[in-house]
């Protein structure tokens, strides 16, 4: 089961590697149907997979999943933001530092 599919590379290598590939989640519509196009005899998921359907997916042995580009992007930069912000406030203090001294 390969979940955030994507355009189906893993599921690719999984089925290259001699594994089948029992079914696919993917929320993107284009990539629904990419990935449709290249692994056509694979079912793909298209609605969120939460408890309460849990039950529809297929029974696996391996579960696939990868954390969407997106989202390591905004972490990066919520990272960077909190660094500059620190930096900043230390810059502050020593500023507020220096002036008492002078």
């Amino acid at each position: 089961m390969d979940f955030n599919a994507g355009f189906g590379g893993r599921s690719l290598a999984f089925r290259d590697c001699g594994f089948s590939v029992v079914a696919a989640a993917e929320s993107d519509p284009v990539k629904q149907e990419i990935l449709r196009g290249i692994i056509p005899d694979v079912p793909v998921f298209t609605e969120p997979i939460s408890l309460e359907n849990l039950s529809s997916l297929p029974g696996t042995d391996i579960l696939m999943a990868d954390i969407p580009a997106e989202s390591l992007a905004r972490l990066r930069v919520n990272q960077i933001n909190a660094i500059e912000a620190a930096e900043q406030a230390v810059i502050e203090a020593l500023d507020a530092g220096a002036a008492r001294v002078d």
